[in-house]
Formats: C-alpha cells, structure tokens, sequence
C-alpha cells in the first residue's frame, strides 16, 4: 500500500532488505513435478489427483463459489523457510499447488506486496513483524501456458489494513456496477504444508488473460501499471510495461502523452478526449470519490519536492493508438475518511499554490493537490457527467440501503473463516472492522453529496498559534479530514451546536449513543480525531491547552495528543488527560508535564518530549456512564448522549 517506485528507491535502502539466492529447486525425476530437489528431500503431498479441467473452468465459478475455497500449497520446509526471510525480494520457488483437494500442478509462489504491506512488515533486525503477508501464485512459472481458470496469476491480499476482509470486494463491485472494466475478488482459505496461513482476499491479476479477457478479440495490446498521462519519458513507459515486454513499443502511449503536456489549457479537455472516453473517467472518478480512495490516483505522494510526485494503484490499457482506458488496481484502503485526506484541495480544483505540500496518513506521508496534474485539470473543466454519475451511485449502487445489504452478505460469507484465520484480527476485530464500514457508510455519502454540490468548505484543524472557535466552521468542515470511530454498537456524529452554544454563536457538538459489545466487556466507546494545521507541530516552547467543556450528564472525556511516535497507537494508548465533563461548562486547562497514558493501558515504552515534539492532532474520547460491575450497560439501557466543547487553544 501507499507506494510508487520513485516511492521504493528513497525508502527501500533503510529496510534492510536481506539478500540472497533463491534455493536451487530441480525437477529430478524429469517429469515435471515437484519430487526431486538438490538437496536430496522429496516433497510430500496430499493432492495426488491432478484435475485437467480446472486449467479451463470458467473464472466466474472462481470468483462466484458458493463457500470460501481452499488452496494447498506444498514444498519442501527449508525452501518455505527461506523464502520467509527473503519475501522482501518477491522471489518465486516452486511449489505444488491444489484447489479444493484438486491438483493444479507446479506453481510459482511468493510474497507480495508494496512499501506499507511488505517491506514496512520487517523492522531492522530483517523480522517480520505484520500478522499476515499477502502471497501471489504464478501458474506458468514452471510450466508454460499453465493456466487455472483461465487465469496466469493469482493474488492472495493479507489486508494489513483492513480487518473486515470485503472493502475490496465492495469496491471493486462499485466500479464494475458503473461499467469501469475491473478485477474480480473473492477469498481463499490457504494452506502452506498442511499449516493454516487463515483467510485471504483473493483477487484477479491484471495481464495478458486480464485484458484479453475484458477486451476481447482486442487483448494483445500494451497494458501499462502506474504511467499516468503527461508523466514520463520512453525509457519510463518502457519500464512500466505489464505486456509486450519483449518488443517494447510505446510510441503511442508517448505521443498521448506529450499532446496532454503540451495542449494549451483551453485544450486540455479536448486533448484528453482525443485519447480516453471522457464519460468513463467520470464514472471511474464517481466511484473513486465514493470509496473514498486516498490511496489511488488522487494521491501525489512526494518525497519532499512538488516535481518529483506520483500516484499510483491503477493500470491503464492501450486498445489502440487513440483509446486508452484506465483500471483501478488496490483497493483495501478505501470506504474509510481515517486518512486526514481533508485537508488537501479536491480534484475538481486547482488551488493557488500547487508547490504546497499536505500531510497525510497521520503524518506519515506527504502529497501535493491533485487538481495541479493536467489530466485532473482536463477532467475537471466540466462536471457534467461526473455529476451524473455520482447521482445515479448516490441513488443505486451506493444507496445506504443497498450497500448495508452488500456488507451483511459479504460479512455472513466469510464470518466462519474470518474468526478461525489463526492470523487474522479475530472475531471480535473482524466484527469491529465491518461495524466501522457500516458507520462510514452515511458520512462517506454526506462526502460524495458535498462533492456533487461543489460547495467549497474548510476543514477543521487546530492550531498551536491561534484559539478554534469554531465560529466559522459549517457541519461539513467538522468531518472533512478528521476521524470518527466507535464500536460496533455504538452510534456516533459530530455537529455544530447552534441552538446552545458554549460561547459565541455555535461550538462543537459531539453525539453517542452508547451500546453494549457482546462478551467484551468496557467496550462502549467513540472517538473524534482532529489533526493540527501544521503536521508534525512542535509543542515543546508551550505549556498545555486550554478547552471549554460541557456534557449532558457528568462524564469523562479522553484527550490525547496523537503523534506517529506513540508506540501504543494501534491500541489506543496515547498520552493525555482524563477531564471531567459536567452539566454546567467549565473551562479546563492541563498541561503537557501532565499529560499520562490511560490507566488500562499498562506500561507503554513512550517519550513525552518525543511525543509532544510531533503532535499530529488531537483525540477526543467520552467515556461511557452507567455500566455496572461487569463492565456492561444493564440490559436494555443505552448512553444516548452528548460532549461539547469550544475554544480550544494551545498556551
């Protein structure tokens, strides 16, 4: 996730990415299968039964089986351990490959992946330290033409970052719903030796049965991954190649791309007509914007300098000299607004400065505004039929409705397999991670509403210069680029309270409605995350922050100062304060000496000057009231209630 080959040469030379050959892996036998190695071992295996026909079944049986399928993979324990400790090198050893007890024959196997999902799961010493890597089989690697399904490669996604397993799936379906040519996704159970490796996403490689597939009678032609139009030169496209790679010609792709550099701006929209069907990249863009896909082609991630950026998860293929068509590629990090996104102009405009830079991911990256690229630009000059397309996804497709009964389809299908992964979440994360889909559902349509409107609004940030008043704020402003999360039984926004105000003519009104997780004790929680206007923000020359607080009955209230150097982060353990909220507002002021991690969060490895040098925002978090000694609401009994707060300022 989250990366770009421009993205990999700056970080991989601090990965510590080992190195060394593949294990010299021999067909001893001279048959073709996987008895003989060099070392002398043999490879065991239960799938004796090779089934011819499983090389042409039909893709869509695949994809549509009515139970989660299993794949066996078989090789010799030395070669599995190797390729471990070496998955950074996305090296392929053979291996013995069954689907549902049936043999398929040799494969290719081995690690996949990108900066966020592969080479960020080793830490220095070379250990991996992710739950899960994601695995690509190739079926041609040993045996020519092999094919399954028809297909040439497979991918199994460890979805790192998503613990319900189906935002794949619900993208990908959003998309070919709207006519976007895209890959097919389902999940796999996999097996390496007989061990349980859990549940995977299993999803369609894009490639030369890819697009043979999707464009038939025209699939022989250039399939380009991440060269976006009036970026690179010929030696770049060239390296960009999915197919053709042996008589590389891209001269097409090339002139595409200099008339797009060249047009005048009053130009730019026809020229991009002349080359891509301007009514499909309004539907591609309705849907991107629908999913909230920060991770793909909106996303300029640079290394510091505004020329040198990038974006990427995206394929685009050449049907001829003239029509070129874009395929969306990576989609696990989507139907979430976690990602401070907010605060970056959209697309649909160019903002005055298109050298400023913008944080996101927490702090983790920084990308410039995609409105600068000329493509978006072309695109942008008229909205017509990207407003058509987003009504009719807001209306069908991605109407709450309809998508409510997608999640809940998809959750039941997996539910057995997700809760039995002995590398996954587990149960209770697999349901929290389909719960908080469910809650973005309305939030991630009020977004596309506000898109479609064009109405410009300005996302709240704090700043450690100046008191938020939050005066000049509108409804969607407090949404846009902050987090809202909760359990699954939990209901929760955030307001402008304009009819009782804590000072002024408006504050900020945060709304629970607390509910019970079954089993799971003390787990009735929200939380409201708002990044600072500068990100990291040095607090160190400061003494704390001031805030008026207000509740409808009397509470706790979390604050935490959130920075990327809180190692107990993923477990909502923070440094902060605990404040107690009452009927009547009352200012409050702590300080930053003061500031402790949460009682139950037990011994945290932290630094507060670390911490306080780096803020990246704030979290607010009201604390439950009523439960009983079993950490529980008594039956039938819900917290419906509400915190305010206003005038936060920093001093």
């Amino acid at each position: 996730m989250r990366s770009n080959s421009w993205l990999l040469a700056i970080v991989l030379p601090f990965l510590g990415c080992s190195s060394g050959s593949s294990p010299n892996l021999v067909d001893a036998g001279g048959d073709g299968g996987l008895d003989g190695r060099a070392d002398g071992s043999s490879l065991a295996t239960t799938c004796a039964v090779h089934d011819p026909t499983l090389a042409t079944a039909d893709a869509t049986a695949l994809f549509g089986a009515p139970a989660v399928p299993t794949f066996d993979l078989y090789l010799p324990a030395a070669t599995w351990e190797w390729l471990k400790v070496h998955a950074r090198e996305e090296t392929y050893v053979e291996a013995d490959a069954c689907y549902n007890g049936k043999g398929l024959g040799k494969v290719g196997l081995r690690f996949k992946g990108s900066y966020g999902s592969l080479y960020n799961c080793f830490n220095a010493a070379g250990e991996n330290t992710c739950r899960k890597l994601g695995m690509k089989v190739k079926f041609d690697e040993y045996v020519p033409k092999q094919r399954f399904h028809g297909l040439k490669r497979i991918n199994f996604q460890g979805y790192r970052y998503d613990d319900s397993y189906i935002k794949e799936r619900l993208s990908y379906d959003l998309y070919r719903a709207m006519g976007i040519v895209a890959p097919r996704a389902a999940w796999a159970k996999l097996r390496v030796n007989d061990e349980e490796q859990g549940l995977f996403g299993m999803v369609e490689q894009i490639d030369g049965p890819f697009v043979s597939d999707r464009f038939p009678g025209n699939g022989e032609k250039n399939l380009y991954k991440e060269a976006w139009p009036g970026h690179g030169d010929e030696a770049f496209l060239i390296s960009r190649l999915e197919t053709n790679t042996s008589k590389p010609e891209v001269s097409a792709y090339q002139s595409f791309s200099d008339a797009l550099k060249a047009a005048p701006e009053s130009e730019l929209r026809t020229v991009l007509g002349k080359y891509m069907d301007l009514d499909y990249l309004a539907k591609y863009m309705a849907v991107d914007d629908a999913i909230a896909n920060f991770d793909g082609v909106i996303t300029y991630y640079t290394n510091g300098t505004p020329d040198v950026a990038g974006n990427h998860n995206f394929f685009i293929y050449e049907e001829s000299p003239q029509k070129f068509t874009m395929v969306p590629w990576d989609l696990e990090s989507t139907l979430s607004l976690a990602s401070n996104y907010g605060n970056i102009p959209a697309w649909q405009t160019v903002p005055a400065d298109c050298t400023q830079q913008y944080p996101v991911w927490g702090g983790q990256n920084q990308v410039i505004a995609p409105g600068c690229d000329r493509m978006f630009r072309a695109m942008a000059a008229d909205l017509s039929a990207y407003k058509v397309a987003a009504r009719t996804l807001l209306d069908t497709h991605f109407a709450q409705a309809r998508m409510e009964t997608n999640v809940a389809t998809w959750e039941a299908f997996i539910r057995e397999a997700a809760a039995a992964d002995p590398h996954g979440p587990g149960k209770a994360d697999f349901e929290k991670g389909v719960g908080y889909i469910r809650q973005e559902l309305p939030r991630l349509r009020m977004r596309l509403e506000h898109l479609l409107s064009g109405t410009v609004s300005v996302p709240l940030t704090f700043s450690s210069t100046g008191k938020t008043d939050f005066e000049a704020m509108d409804a969607y402003g407090l949404m846009l680029g902050t987090g809202q999360m909760s359990n699954a039984h939990t209901t929760s926004s955030v307001e402008l309270n304009t009819t009782d105000p804590l000072s002024g003519t408006q504050s900020c009104r945060m709304v629970f409605n607390f509910g019970n997780e079954s089993g799971i004790p003390y787990q009735q929680w929200m939380s409201y995350s708002v990044p600072m206007t500068i990100i990291p923000t040095d607090t160190t020359v400061l003494t704390g922050i001031r805030l008026t607080l207000r509740s409808n009955v009397s509470r706790m209230v979390r604050l935490d100062l959130d920075s990327l150097n809180n190692p107990g982060a993923m477990k909502g353990i923070r440094r902060g304060w605990d404040l107690l909220a009452d009927t009547v507002a009352k200012t409050i002021e702590v300080t930053f000496a003061e500031a402790k991690t949460p009682y139950w969060g037990g011994t945290v490895n932290d630094s507060l000057p670390l911490i306080q040098s780096t803020v990246s925002g704030l979290f607010f978090q009201p604390q439950c009231v009523g439960r009983d000694g079993s950490g529980q609401l008594p039956a039938g009994v819900l917290d419906n209630g509400w915190v305010d707060i206003d005038d936060v300022e920093f001093f």
